[in-house]
């Protein structure tokens, strides 16, 4: 059967127990304010300031050490202390803690504890302090220590909380760009990114094949995009960059341009440019112009003739005897070996 002593230690266990419960609560509404608001000054920051990777990395490396930290700090550390994983406040430093909520119990519960310590070590009259401990407890286990704990004096964090959440939830529906953009650049901090255009550059024709020797004809597309505001923007000049250099395509209608690139010999990539603005790459294949190189005429005589054979080097036309045969001989480039009989 439990005395009062017992019954006062296992109050203000419960009151420790609480205690970092009511901390762990408070971790977790504060890792939320905290994250929330690094979360979108980071990705708002970012997605307004276009910085360089330096500043980026910043960003990110700082959202992830302060997240970390106070996580660590006001979640983890609650947690393993609630667990007895770690230690936790002695009963005396909990003592102190009730007394600062029960200032009239202050004194008194803390000379208990410390009463029952010397019963504890056999210190002094042994009766008359068991006594005293039994009567003190008796009197303070009645007071409920737990109070001492107000986990519902967290929801001052709401305050803080509720507007950013509804902040973020504004955000991702009216202006998703800023989370899904920004987020984007901050993580992958080391990356470059450039300002999307306005616009799509639409290349007309699938084909990028061009036999070499020839021109490959360039008709271009620009397709606005338009903004939230409802404008839609068109470039005054489009210049489209190879090997061969940087050129100004002609403008045929209010939104096409044309050029060409000339006789290209080998495979090579493309793009278009309104200098502020850059396409995705195009990439040309040039196919190898089928050329005759030689032809060898190998002429068999009759034996009647008594003639020797002969080579006949790049001829056409021939004029031989009855009965000469004939083997032809064609070196060519570009071509696909096949042999006729």
């Amino acid at each position: 059967m439990k005395n009062s002593f017992d019954t006062l230690i296992g109050q203000i266990d419960a009151f420790i127990r609480k205690y970092y419960k009511n901390q762990m609560v408070r971790g977790l509404l504060l890792f939320f304010v905290i994250f929330l608001f690094s979360f979108l000054f980071a990705t708002t920051f970012e997605y307004f300031g276009r910085f360089n990777s330096v500043v980026r990395a910043i960003l990110f490396f700082g959202f992830i050490g302060l997240n970390t930290y106070v996580c660590f700090r006001f979640i983890l550390i609650p947690v393993s202390k609630l667990i007895s994983f770690g230690k936790q406040i002695s009963r005396i430093q909990a003592a102190e803690i009730i007394g600062s909520f029960f200032p009239s119990i202050s004194d008194r519960l803390k000379n208990t504890l410390q009463l029952q310590n010397d019963l504890n070590h056999q210190e002094g009259n042994i009766e008359l302090l068991r006594a005293s401990v039994n009567q003190r407890s008796s009197e303070l286990s009645v007071i409920p220590f737990k109070n001492a704990v107000r986990i519902e004096e967290n929801k001052k964090y709401l305050k803080f909380l509720v507007p950013l959440f509804m902040c973020f939830i504004g955000i991702a529906i009216f202006i998703p760009s800023i989370i899904t953009q920004g987020t984007e650049h901050v993580v992958y901090y080391n990356k470059v990114f450039k300002e999307r255009a306005p616009f799509q550059f639409v290349l007309k024709g699938k084909n990028l094949t061009v036999e070499e020797g020839a021109d490959f004809p360039i008709e271009l597309d620009i397709i606005p995009i338009e903004s939230s505001t409802g404008k839609k923007e068109l470039p005054n000049q489009v210049f489209i960059v190879s090997d061969q250099g940087k050129f100004l395509l002609l403008r045929k209608t209010k939104n096409t341009f044309v050029g060409s690139i000339n006789k290209p010999k080998k495979n090579a990539a493309f793009y278009f440019t309104t200098n502020e603005f850059d396409s995705d790459k195009y990439h040309l294949n040039v196919i190898g112009k089928s050329l005759i190189g030689s032809i060898q005429a190998f002429c068999s005589y009759p034996s009647y003739l008594g003639k020797e054979n002969e080579v006949i080097e790049n001829v056409g036309d021939l004029t031989l005897p009855e009965g000469t045969q004939v083997e032809w001989r064609i070196r060519t480039k570009n071509t696909i070996k096949t042999r006729y009989t």
